[in-house]
């Protein structure tokens, strides 16, 4: 999975790299549930990533 940041939206491709190492077929459309999956997993990584990070504001 892939995860472009915009500054509208995120976007999402995801590819079978056994079968398209190019990444030319983007798969996400026919995987919701994998893609879902996926994004699930890397947001509660995100979390925490940035747990033990403090916001430094001036």
């Amino acid at each position: 999975m892939i995860k472009t940041n915009t500054d509208i939206e995120d976007k999402f491709e995801l590819y079978k790299l056994s079968s398209d190492i190019e990444e030319k077929n983007n798969v996400a459309l026919n995987n919701p549930e994998l893609l879902q999956t996926l994004q699930h997993k890397l947001t509660q990584w995100e979390q925490n990533v940035r747990a033990g990070v403090q916001n430094i504001s001036k």
